[in-house]
């Protein structure tokens, strides 16, 4: 089964360096309302991940996003 989302070379290689460089294994995306297109897109860096999340293996930990979240990135790249 393909990922939800498809991650470029160069943001799978810059998530794993902010893994790296953090010392936090999961990068985390979660749309909020608001913002000047009426989302906003909330990057953090986790020591885990939520049960109901998206989850996508990188080389040294993992990309994580929200189930509702996903509703709003789900096939984009």
């Amino acid at each position: 089964m393909p990922d939800a989302v498809n991650l470029t070379d160069s943001a799978r290689r810059h998530m794993e360096s902010l893994i790296e460089k953090q010392g936090q294994p999961v990068v985390r995306l979660q749309v909020k309302g608001g913002g000047c297109a009426g989302f906003q897109y909330e990057w953090k860096m986790s020591d885990s991940k939520e049960f109901d999340d998206e989850v996508i293996k990188l080389s040294n930990g993992e990309f994580a996003i929200d189930a509702q979240s996903l509703l709003f990135v789900i096939g984009t790249e």
